[in-house]
């Protein structure tokens, strides 16, 4: 056997926990639909966060990118009985971050690399 095969063999295997978390987490939503019950908004939001980041460092700790992660809990979470709060309570979070994004991005471009010495000069 090469080398080169038993690495790239053991690579295939990092993506199985996050579809097994896939599996589990379909077969476990009457249980996150009652974790999930809380009243307090400021609350279910903070347990909503908790387990969006907890998911996320356990993908990136599998070497996989915590986007990736956070991707699956979010179709985990869209399948439960409190998909439209969720969406109601995270929508101003995205757009701030969002505005944040574009604002950041923008203070690294260099204004004399756009047009050269043609528009600055």
């Amino acid at each position: 056997m090469d080398a080169s095969f038993i690495g790239n063999h053991n690579r295939n295997y990092k993506h199985k926990p996050l579809l097994g978390f896939i599996v589990v987490g379909r077969k476990a939503l009457p249980l996150l639909n009652k974790i999930f019950n809380i009243r307090s908004n400021e609350l279910f939001l903070l347990s909503i966060f908790a387990t969006l980041f907890i998911v996320a460092g356990f993908s990136e700790t599998i070497h996989v990118a915590e986007a990736i992660g956070a991707l699956l809990i979010g179709l985990v979470l869209a399948e439960t009985e409190h998909m439209k709060r969720i969406e109601h309570l995270v929508l101003p979070f995205r757009d701030f971050f969002g505005a944040l994004f574009f604002f950041s991005f923008g203070l690294t471009i260099d204004p004399l690399t756009l047009g050269g010495e043609a528009v600055w000069g």
